[in-house]
């Protein structure tokens, strides 16, 4: 809801617009400023967004496109949203704009919930459980817009002492592609268990990552290098006394994650 909201602007000989404005919005304060240059056959414009603890609701589902872990048919986060957000392009049709579209920004949610998500939904289907017991923690992340893509090269998503990084890119068509993994899962493996991952021949970085792709609104979550209706290649060289080594190994690690 917008409330308190005031600005000015200018029109210059009837073609260039410039004007600012501020005002509250869901609790939160934001500030907007850009012009306009009516140049026939081809305006352009410029704007920046400035956004301060404004609280998350449905309304906003275009982060959907900034923030891949708010994907998802029915968006269901909570979470208080910090923004910077600056753009620019020129064209007066949708094809020439996503070829001039450029710019960048910075978002973070503090706290975020992720609780009923769709992100968790899918992650869960995948068989795989995110080694923390809190599902209230905090997102930060910076994004290039270019080449009709927003693209994040790390989005650092905290959740009690697991750092969980996202790396990919949206396009504006809405479709997405992601890796998610645990940073520094290789590290914090015990050394007996390292010794038996070696012995397996797995990797455990490929072992702990998810891809994240298909839509804005229809999001999918695999386990990295497992293909919808295809069986893991892992399980394809394992020989059953292995796989029972490894599902007993994945219980312990996911115990030492936890806690």
């Amino acid at each position: 809801m917008l409330e308190n909201v005031q600005g000015e602007g200018t029109w210059e000989e009837g073609k260039t617009i410039t004007g600012t404005m501020s005002g509250d919005v869901n609790q939160g304060a934001f500030q907007f400023s850009g012009s306009l240059d009516r140049i026939p056959g081809r305006p352009s414009f410029e704007g920046q967004l400035w956004a301060d603890r404004v609280v998350l609701d449905d309304g906003m589902a275009f982060l959907r496109y900034l923030v891949p872990v708010l994907a998802g048919a029915t968006p269901r986060i909570q979470g208080d949203l910090t923004m910077e957000l600056y753009l620019r392009g020129d064209g007066e049709t949708r094809e020439l704009l996503s070829q001039t579209l450029v710019g960048n920004g910075r978002i973070l949610i503090d706290p975020i919930q992720l609780d009923g998500t769709e992100l968790l939904s899918e992650v869960e289907k995948s068989s795989i459980s995110l080694p923390t017991k809190s599902r209230v923690g905090s997102l930060r992340t910076d994004f290039t817009v270019k080449d009709a893509r927003i693209t994040t090269s790390k989005l650092a998503l905290n959740l009690a002492k697991t750092p969980i990084i996202i790396s990919g890119w949206t396009d504006f068509d809405g479709r997405l592609d992601y890796r998610m993994g645990l940073e520094g899962l290789a590290e914090r493996v015990p050394a007996r268990a390292k010794k038996l991952l070696a012995e397996l021949e797995l990797d455990v970085d490929a072992l702990s990552s998810l891809r994240l792709n298909g839509t804005v609104d229809d999001l999918k979550v695999s386990v990295l290098g497992r293909g919808a209706g295809i069986g893991s290649p892992v399980d394809d060289f394992l020989t059953p006394p292995d796989k029972q080594k490894l599902k007993l190994l994945g219980r312990k690690l996911s115990d030492k994650f936890s806690r």
